[in-house]
Order: structure tokens, then C-alpha cells, then sequence
């Protein structure tokens, strides 16, 4: 199915995280069991089949939001799921409740929690509107990192890259003393390689007056926002604060592309909601 006959997900402003190309990649690099796939002009939906029945592709970690798309979508799934147990996690509320209808239509038990959120950003026209929306102290610390970035680094320069500048992405993960620092590993790597590779992915990337990498956001774009799924930045250069930087001119990016809303995607730091962001709750469906 093309792009453009495709369903349209039950849940609104997803990013690319129902379409079929990146339930391939997730599949094919994290697989936990045979791939269902349903794709019809009315439906689309993937699940895995696994010992404890049907799941959501790919684990929660990776895949932020799940979404069936097409009218007949969720009718479809919970006549699965009268022959065997289904748990979806990672749902939006849109998604949630119509899945939930579904299954009680056909007299399926069902339980639904909530599990998680994302992080999302309504976006403003302007960057200066954006930074007039955050607090005076939150404002200020960001113009004064902006600043303090310059006179450390240099002229604040984002660019977008494929998978020119992957390995450098790579490298910064790796150098990172924390717990993200054993992330990256080979076989993330080549997750993200393949990614890369799908259409609206990129790393963007800020860099210095030689051209390398200070720090990078790695994560897809489309006409309606930017959907941020990993970020790293260079370890030794961490007194400049990249990350605040990089964060802050993606957003300036992002507001100059006619973007309506940042998505930091899954996860509650503090920083998402000083910068703006609000909580969008996700829930799990699971069968009894």
C-alpha cells in the first residue's frame, strides 16, 4: 500500500510510529514473535505473535506510540482476540477507548491502565514567542546557555545529515559517562542505521566551525512536527551545554518550518515541562 491510499491512525499526531516501514525495521531487529499484519485500504494494523499471545510490535522502549489505523482496524483485532490473549501498550487515548469499544463489543474482558506519556510541545509561529512562553528564570537560562555556548564553541550552526554523519552520532553515545553510554550497542546501531534510511528520518545535528558534531538529535519530521527520539552531545564540551543548545534551536527550526508541535516523545524529565511541553497520557490494553 502506498503512503497516500494509507488509513489514517485513530490516533492524531503519531509521527511515524504506526506506518509500515518503521514497524518493518523495528520488527526485523527486535523481533519477539511471528508478524501479523493486516493493510487494506480500510485497515492497517501490526502485532506480534509470541507465547503469551498477540503484543504490539517491537518493545515499548522503542516504538512511543501505537495506533490502529482505519475504521475497521480495531473490529478486526478484537476478533483476534477472542481466540487468544492481546496486550498493547503505548496507546493514546483516541486509540485506547476505540480498541476498548471493540473488545466489548464482541464480549472480550479487558483491562486498561495507564502506563506512560510523551512530552509534547504546542508550537507557536515564532522562537521568540516560544521562549516568551517559559518562565522568566527558564527564559533566561536559556539565553544565557545560548550565549555562553558561543563564547566557548562558537557561532550556534544546526544542520540536518543522513547517514553522513552516523558514526560521529555513534561516537558521542558511546563516550557518554552514564547509564547512556551503553546504549548505543552494535545492534542498536544498526537499528538506527536502518532508520536512517526511512523517508522524513535524520540526525540534526549542532556543530562547530570545523564541522564536527557538538551534539545531535536523531528523530523524524514531517509537515505537522518534529518527533525527537534520541539525542546525544559531545561529553568534553558538556560545560557549554550543548544539549540546552541543541534543544532550543531545533525548536527555532522548528517554529520556521511551520511546525505545530515538538513531541519529546516517551518520558517525564523535568526539563520537558520547564521547556513547555505537556503531559499526553498512554495506556495498555491487555485481555483477562
Amino acid at each position: 500500500m502506498t503512503p497516500d491510499l494509507a488509513p489514517t491512525p485513530l490516533a492524531s499526531a503519531i509521527g511515524p510510529f504506526a506506518s509500515r516501514g518503521f514497524l518493518e525495521v523495528v520488527h526485523r531487529h527486535w523481533s519477539q514473535g511471528d508478524l501479523v499484519v493486516v493493510d487494506t485500504q480500510e485497515a492497517f494494523f501490526a502485532l506480534e505473535r509470541g507465547p503469551e499471545g498477540l503484543t504490539g510490535v517491537g518493545h515499548q522502549d522503542l516504538v512511543d506510540y501505537r495506533s490502529p489505523a482505519g475504521g475497521t482496524s480495531v473490529g478486526l483485532i478484537a476478533e483476534l482476540a477472542r481466540g487468544e490473549a492481546l496486550q498493547l501498550d503505548s496507546l493514546p487515548e483516541e486509540a485506547a477507548r476505540a480498541l476498548c469499544e471493540a473488545l466489548s463489543n464482541v464480549g472480550v474482558e479487558h483491562n486498561v491502565t495507564e502506563h506512560a506519556i510523551t512530552a509534547v510541545l504546542d508550537l507557536p509561529d515564532a522562537y521568540e514567542n516560544w521562549l516568551m512562553l517559559l518562565s522568566k528564570k527558564e527564559r533566561h537560562e536559556t539565553r544565557r546557555k545560548r550565549r555562553r555556548y558561543e563564547t566557548m564553541v562558537g557561532p550556534v550552526s544546526v544542520e540536518s545529515f543522513g547517514l553522513g554523519k552516523f558514526d560521529e552520532f555513534v561516537a558521542l553515545h558511546r563516550q557518554s559517562r552514564d547509564d547512556k553510554g551503553q546504549f548505543m550497542t552494535d545492534k542498536m546501531a544498526a537499528y538506527f542505521s536502518d532508520l536512517l534510511q526511512l523517508e522524513g528520518w535524520s540526525i540534526d545535528g549542532l556543530v562547530d566551525p570545523e564541522g564536527a558534531l557538538v551534539a545531535a538529535g536523531f528523530g523524524f519530521s514531517n509537515v505537522k512536527g518534529r518527533f525527537l527520539y534520541n539525542s546525544a552531545f559531545d561529553w568534553s564540551r558538556r560545560d557549554a551545554s550543548p544539549g540546552v543548545v541543541l534543544i532550543s534551536s531545533l525548536i527555532d527550526d522548528s517554529c520556521t518550518k511551520g511546525h505545530r508541535v515538538f513531541d519529546f516523545l516517551k518520558g517525564d524529565e523535568t526539563y520537558k515541562i520547564r521547556l513547555g511541553a505537556v503531559p499526553r497520557k498512554l495506556f495498555e490494553v491487555q485481555t483477562v
